[in-house]
């Protein structure tokens, strides 16, 4: 009776650590080739974790010399779990950045009196006053296909961002007072996917 009872207790002791594991292992597969996001404010922060103890992560906000809205910075960080997280993004104590916004995340225009929209200033950094030349009139993120809202976290299998700039043609002076040349040249638009570790 003792020992029935015995072999009764750890075949359900099994039984319950075997869903125990088949638990752990669904939820990770959950993660598995997903990304983490948060959106707040013009911030939006992603991650992704590759399950080898690295994660990459992204930044995307208004930033370079016209505060057009692209990717601020990537990094990746070392981690002991294989969940993405956004945690930590905005202070990067632990990350090691392998882009910078010093240079052009979106190509600029070649006109005959400067470059313009990208990362650049009218008539040139060196140059005062300087005026922006490119302007980020909206812009939209959607994971899986759904707008997201401000506030909204969780996980996803990608991001797509669609971003409207107007860029402004330096053949027209800008008026007196303005930090940005008004006259319009074009509209840009500007499709960012992120897919795992890939913009």
């Amino acid at each position: 009776m003792q020992i029935n009872q015995v072999v009764e207790e750890n075949t359900t002791n099994i039984e319950e650590l075997q869903t125990e594991i088949s638990a752990i292992i669904q939820n990770q597969n959950n993660y598995l080739d997903k990304l983490a996001y948060s959106f707040d404010g013009e911030n939006l922060y992603l991650a992704y974790n590759d399950n080898s103890g690295t994660e990459i992560t992204y930044w995307f906000k208004k930033c370079m010399a016209n505060k057009l809205y692209t990717f601020y910075r990537v990094g990746y960080r070392n981690t002991e779990t294989n969940i993405p997280s956004t945690n930590g993004i905005s202070s990067g104590t632990d990350i090691t950045y392998i882009n910078s916004t010093a240079s052009d995340n979106i190509g600029p225009f070649a006109m005959s009196q400067s470059w313009v929209g990208g990362n650049h200033h009218y008539p040139g950094e060196n140059y005062s006053p300087n005026y922006l030349t490119a302007k980020t009139e909206t812009y939209d993120v959607y994971i899986d296909n759904k707008q997201l809202q401000q506030g909204d976290s969780g996980i996803c299998k990608y991001i797509e961002i669609q971003v409207n700039n107007t860029i402004f043609d330096p053949a027209y002076p800008p008026s007196e007072g303005d930090t940005i040349l008004s006259t319009p040249l074009c509209t840009e638009f500007v499709t960012y996917t992120v897919i795992k570790n890939t913009i």
